[in-house]
């Protein structure tokens, strides 16, 4: 199948070269998407961006194979044991951390974790 469909893609004049121009262009596109963006290598973007207040560190994998929660909070304070305990949460994974706009890393883990019949 993956021969065939291969085969049929070749027929059009814009696939031979389709990998080098994407890879040529992603990094500058990516650039100017970002809401971030304040310059490139060659310093020809420079902007301010009104995005700039929500500029956050993100985790940018929230899902919850990469949170662990403690339900057995160990406090020596023994006064307090009829307050309710609060877990203490972990995070793992952060190979995608970077600034971003927090409610990206949000809505990445409220949609990874509703099941898909919802």
């Amino acid at each position: 199948k993956r021969e065939r469909f291969q085969q049929h893609l070749q027929q059009f004049e814009w696939y031979d070269n389709l990998g080098q121009r994407l890879q040529s262009v992603a990094q500058s596109c990516g650039r100017h998407a970002h809401p971030f963006a304040t310059s490139t290598d060659d310093d020809s973007l420079v902007r301010e961006s009104s995005y700039d207040k929500y500029r956050t560190l993100t985790h940018g994998d929230p899902k919850q194979a990469n949170i662990l929660f403690n339900k057995n909070k160990f406090d020596d304070d023994d006064d307090n044991s009829d307050k309710p305990q609060l877990p203490q949460v972990g995070l793992i994974d952060f190979q995608w951390t970077g600034f971003g706009l927090a409610a990206t890393d949000i809505a990445h883990f409220m949609t990874s974790a509703v099941h898909a019949d919802m």
